[in-house]
């Protein structure tokens, strides 16, 4: 049965009852549309910052059809199990996407970032559950109304197929992050996967912010908590980061990536 809404569900539906104030303090969300894609596509295709160049007439198509929503920090976009028809494109923070197996065992198979597409749902209900790691702006996406615009939209059909092979690209990754030993190159290949990641990674100052907290790295990695503290103090007696505080780093890159590799 679809899991009642959680009381984060029912805090940032408030949130998005508030509206959003269309203003030049606070511009229309959906100006910054856009669908990430990681991987080495052809320059023609993805702009710098990683995103699909979308036509004029798709970022409207797009725009046309999403409804805009905002949910506040550790909020509850969907839960596992729950009933719905709406695919989420991520505008802005950054979401983490969850499953409990039958023993109460959370992992995060996923974080997602500005362009992200999620809501994968089978039978009607979410496969998996969403949450905000941080202050989010997503726009929702009706199914069958996405399902016939893309029909009729070839291009665009295209560019979602290029994101999906993108994101199972990803997903591959992560499995081959997870077989990983020891747990402290486990973790040096986490932080290397986050420096493609704009929001995460300031490549002049070469220094990495993480914006998750430990115990979701522990869930992301199948490691526990002490197991990811232990692997951050190795890496800067390596002298491989240099910790400016709990959550930043600055990376000594070329090192980082060898010592992953090794």
């Amino acid at each position: 049965m679809p899991s009642a809404p959680s009381n984060g569900f029912i805090q940032a539906a408030f949130v998005i009852l508030q509206g959003v104030c269309m203003s030049a303090s606070n511009p229309d969300p959906l100006a910054k549309v856009a669908i990430r894609a990681v991987g080495d596509w052809p320059t023609d295709r993805v702009n710098e910052d990683g995103d699909i160049i979308l036509s004029a007439r798709d970022r409207a198509l797009l725009r046309s059809l999403g409804t805009v929503s905002r949910f506040p920090k550790n909020a509850t976009v969907y839960e596992e199990g729950m009933s719905g028809t709406t695919r989420w494109l991520l505008l802005d923070g950054i979401i983490r996407i969850s499953h409990v197996d039958e023993t109460g065992k959370r992992t995060i198979l996923a974080f997602h970032w500005h362009g992200d597409i999620f809501g994968l749902c089978e039978n009607g209900c979410y496969v998996n559950g969403a949450s905000a790691v941080t202050d989010i702006v997503v726009v929702g996406f009706d199914r069958d109304a996405m399902r016939n615009t893309l029909l009729q939209t070839p291009q665009l059909q295209n560019d979602i197929l290029v994101k999906a092979t993108a994101d199972l690209r990803l997903g591959e990754r992560h499995m081959l992050l997870l077989t990983e030993r020891p747990a402290t190159r486990k973790f040096a290949s986490f932080l290397l996967e986050l420096i493609r990641i704009p929001e995460c990674y300031e490549r002049n100052t070469r220094i990495l912010t993480l914006s998750m907290s430990r115990e979701d790295i522990a869930a992301y990695l199948d490691m526990k908590i002490e197991t990811v503290s232990r692997a951050i103090t190795e890496l800067a007696e390596r002298k491989l980061i240099i910790r400016l505080s709990m959550r930043e780093f600055r990376l000594s890159l070329a090192s980082l990536k060898q010592f992953s590799a090794a």
